[in-house]
């Protein structure tokens, strides 16, 4: 390839989203700015065939280019030789953590399992109207676990989880256990078995709610997490209830046991909907917690514990829970 000019071009790095799960009506995306230079749109019209690198198999490119209509696309101004590989790491890491905060946000997974470099028009020769992917990375192929809801991605989701992408940038070890939780994120939005999924779920609960010492522990994350997500008494007392089942359930999961997420057990589609609502708990404390500083260095400091101690007292008045 012949040398071009040093002058800073536009590369991109695209990843594109698989329908798999979630027919065209039910994402409407006519371009989305996340933040960081990361932009969820419709398939850019030069991500081609042509261009995928020569020993992706057929198939595998024309799922690539046919079968999906959206696409994580992060822009970059750098020199004729490209990004260098800490900013094509950096570029990944943006969109995945894009992704994160779109599934804590509004319970979506955009699925995709390529990242490419696209080269800049014209440094691809002789051909100068192809845009040549330069470089990839090819993931494990991921599905939402189990069962398929009906969502659509509101403008109150995208505003909450361009917010979310500040934050996850950002987050450290050091940030204990919402970094935990925010971990566990990533694995949750990608497992396909839905007894795994619930396993994973409750990783992060039980890292954020559950008390210092083990005592009660059932108890005391699931009365800790009701009245985290709901201070009104009445309904964090039934919010409890549902909670304790959840629990229950993780607890016969991890111990061996045979729960309604296995499928030929009679009570699967009491088990399946106790399933997610275990994972809207999980997404929506989350949240709450990574767009709040006040939360944020609360669950991270030693007075985590002293904070949740304090819950019942905060509530509005009523009957014990």
């Amino acid at each position: 390839m012949d040398e071009l000019p040093a002058e800073q071009q536009t590369w991109h790095t695209v990843a594109p989203v698989y329908t798999k799960f979630f027919d065209e009506a039910a994402v409407s995306i006519t371009g989305v700015e996340l933040g960081h230079q990361v932009r969820l749109q419709p398939k850019p019209t030069w991500f081609e065939e042509d261009g995928l690198p020569p020993w992706i198999g057929y198939f595998q490119k024309r799922r690539l280019v046919e079968q999906g209509w959206l696409a994580f696309v992060v822009e970059r101004r750098v020199g004729s030789k490209g990004p260098t590989e800490e900013q094509q790491r950096e570029d990944k890491r943006k969109i995945q953590l894009a992704q994160i905060a779109l599934w804590l946000t509004s319970g979506i997974r955009l699925d995709y399992d390529h990242v490419f470099l696209v080269e800049p028009p014209g440094n691809f020769l002789p051909k100068p109207s192809v845009r040549q992917c330069k470089s990839w990375q090819s993931l494990l192929t991921v599905a939402h676990p189990d069962q398929v809801r009906e969502l659509q991605l509101e403008s109150e989701h995208v505003d909450r989880a361009k917010a979310l992408l500040d934050v996850l940038l950002k987050l450290s070890q050091d940030d204990g256990v919402l970094w935990i939780a925010l971990r566990m994120a990533s694995f949750v939005a990608d497992e396909r078995q839905g007894d795994i999924a619930l396993t994973l779920c409750w990783v992060a609960l039980e890292a954020l709610f559950s008390p210092n010492d083990p005592g009660e522990t059932s108890y005391q994350t699931s009365l800790r997490l009701a009245l985290f997500l709901e201070p009104d008494r009445d309904k964090a007392r039934a919010l409890y209830r549902r909670v304790k089942e959840s629990y229950t359930m993780r607890s016969k999961v991890v111990h061996g046991r045979m729960s309604g997420l296995v499928k030929k057990e009679t009570d699967t589609e009491k088990a399946e909907a106790l399933f997610w609502e275990t994972v809207g708990w999980f997404r929506e404390s989350t949240c709450r917690i990574a767009l709040s500083e006040t939360d944020r260095e609360v669950f991270k400091s030693k007075g985590r514990d002293d904070y949740l101690l304090e819950l019942p007292f905060k509530s509005s008045a009523g009957g014990g829970v």
